[in-house]
């Protein structure tokens, strides 16, 4: 899918949502969903009551993680195309392979 998003120029946020249709809970959210929702009965909740929270509640759980999925995702594809084109401009020529590269903090040059 994450091919596909690049192919048709999808926004972050676009694939994030896509993403929703294919991703859920990770197991240690669901049982906290569960254990939730026990708890919530326990203490007098109605059944539909705790539904509705606990339905909004995972709604939320999975956009933050597929949000947070596309953002990791994307990176990657960023990331490794930048290699690959290093890789082709030193293969060209292009580049002297000996050549040292420079991160940027915010505040200016990293210490090498």
């Amino acid at each position: 899918m994450v091919a596909r998003s690049y192919a048709e120029s999808w926004t972050q946020r676009e694939l994030a949502s896509r993403l929703k249709e294919l991703i859920g809970l990770t197991p240690k959210q669901a049982q906290d969903i569960q254990n939730e929702r026990a708890m919530m009965l326990k203490r007098g909740a109605t059944p539909e009551r705790v539904d509705a929270i606990l339905t909004r509640k995972i709604q939320r759980l999975i956009r933050i993680r597929t949000t947070l999925i596309a953002v990791h995702e994307r990176k990657q594809v960023f990331n490794k195309a930048q290699v690959d084109l290093w890789a082709e401009q030193e293969q060209k020529g292009e580049i002297d392979p000996r050549s040292k590269w420079v991160s940027r903090a915010k505040a200016g040059c990293c210490p090498m």
